[in-house]
């Protein structure tokens, strides 16, 4: 979605570290990431998005986060070749409207709870 007067425009800072190393035959790689964006666009529940000329009505502005790790055993030589790759990886999400919420139950109670929107964990093999 383009920014425009009454969109900001998004904004992502995104780090890694990797390492790779190479030992008889067989590769392993790993990294690890984490990514925050700011103005993370959301869309309000119902909204109706087709030919809205008032598109900035029907949506809600957040911020975002992910991060993990990723691992690959990789073996290309002899007889049978084969790859494992595992990734573990978490996003959350939380809007403006969250994050009022929020701050209302902050007043009320004292609580917060981290909204967690994903959680991936993959696990992946191949053998030829």
């Amino acid at each position: 979605m383009p920014s425009g007067p009454y969109i900001k425009p998004q904004k992502l800072d995104q780090f890694a570290l990797g390492y790779y190393t190479k030992l008889k035959g067989i590769k392993f790689e790993s990294e690890v990431f984490y990514k925050k964006i700011k103005n993370r666009l959301d869309y309000i529940d119902g909204a109706d998005l087709v030919a809205n000329d008032n598109i900035e009505t029907v949506i809600l502005p957040g911020i975002s986060r992910a991060y993990g790790m990723e691992l690959l055993l990789r073996k290309n030589l002899g007889r049978h070749k084969y790859w494992i790759a595992y990734t573990l990886s978490k996003s959350e999400q939380k809007t403006l409207e969250e994050i009022v919420m929020k701050m209302e139950l902050i007043c009320q109670s004292g609580i917060i709870r981290p909204m967690i929107k994903h959680m991936t964990l993959v696990l992946i093999r191949s053998i030829t």
